[in-house]
């Protein structure tokens, strides 16, 4: 025997079904959530790439510094040394502080990490670009002089044993311009930096800052 039907009163409501034309819209804050994530993780990337970048540099110039600078104690003046290497030492003390700084970032990252106001305060390091940009012209033509008249420069400039790129007299011409090159990259990434942070991210005044302090070193 069936059970009785349930009274009318009883009886739950009956819920109307959903179609296409009444489901729910996808809600627009959630997909402009995931637009502010992706573009701060490709900011931390930025940052990943400007710490990669300086440790290259400080490499290069170690390099120019144990391939050259000392195996030529014997040959250079105090005068000559100092006119072609000795503004090297002053680079690397302010990009090490730069490296570790930036490493510190990356090492720490999060969705509100602060780059611009580190880039602001290391900019007055650059300095030391002005000396060496000035000399540049005339420790080039010393060291095609000397290249070209003094045996023990041209065997050490000729035997520098650390890789294809830095051996012979056009590696280190290279190594000698390469400083130059970097300030240019500096102003590259702070661009790509200023690119990927959101509007409304409180790095994004310090780094526009940066920037414009990069671009008047160049």
């Amino acid at each position: 025997v069936l059970p009785p039907l349930p009274a009318p009163s009883d009886r739950r409501p009956m819920l109307p079904l959903r179609t296409k034309a009444t489901e729910r819209p996808p809600v627009p804050v959630e997909k402009e959530k995931e637009k502010v994530v992706y573009k701060e993780t490709k900011r931390h990337l930025v940052v990943k790439e400007f710490a990669a970048t300086e440790e290259n540099y400080i490499s290069v110039l170690q390099s120019f510094l144990d391939c050259y600078k000392i195996p030529l104690e014997d040959v250079l003046t105090v005068r000559q040394d100092r006119l072609i290497f000795g503004q090297i030492p002053s680079l690397l003390n302010a990009h090490r502080l730069l490296r570790r700084r930036l490493q510190q970032v990356v090492a720490n990252w999060d969705d509100e990490a602060m780059v611009g106001p580190l880039l602001e305060e290391w900019v007055p390091q650059l300095s030391v670009y002005t000396k060496y940009a000035t000399d540049l012209g005339d420790a080039q033509a010393l060291s095609k002089e000397l290249f070209l008249e003094v045996k023990k420069f041209a065997e050490v400039v000729e035997c520098c044993s650390t890789g294809e790129v830095y051996c012979g007299y056009r590696g280190f011409e290279s190594l000698m311009v390469t400083p130059i090159q970097r300030v240019m990259r500096y102003v590259i990434l702070t661009q790509s930096l200023l690119k990927e942070t959101p509007e409304n991210h409180p790095d994004r005044l310090s780094t526009a800052h940066a920037l414009e302090k990069f671009g008047s070193m160049v």
